[in-house]
């Protein structure tokens, strides 16, 4: 199954970051393409399945913040051999409030 622009109620913007995620194995690292204050696309060759809950430990560039996002997600849709969209289930307050403020600060600059 794949995800689809026309699905999407949060605006998206695209972001290179450093992600750890793991749900029943040992941490992963991979890297997002974009990010939304709802999930994030994970990019990687061995995508969970779809339904699978994910821990994971974001490294947003440090101009945007030092501090890790530490949330946990579904797996939402999978694009084989690309990746997977990741939609956030449990985050703290304030990562979540960073989140979408940066979100929302490029998609206003891009206008």
């Amino acid at each position: 199954m794949s995800g689809g622009a026309e699905k999407r109620r949060h605006i998206r913007i695209p972001l290179i970051a450093e992600i750890q995620y793991f749900s029943d194995s040992p941490p992963l690292a991979a890297r997002i393409s974009d990010i939304s204050s709802s999930g994030l696309f994970i990019d990687t060759l061995n995508a969970l399945p779809i339904g699978a809950t994910v821990k994971f430990r974001l490294l947003l560039p440090p101009e945007i913040s030092a501090t890790p996002i530490v949330g946990e997600g579904v797996v939402a849709w999978v694009q084989p051999m690309l990746g997977m969209g990741l939609r956030f289930t449990h985050m703290g307050r304030t990562d979540w409030e960073r989140i979408t403020a940066y979100v929302g600060s490029v998609a206003k600059a891009k206008r």
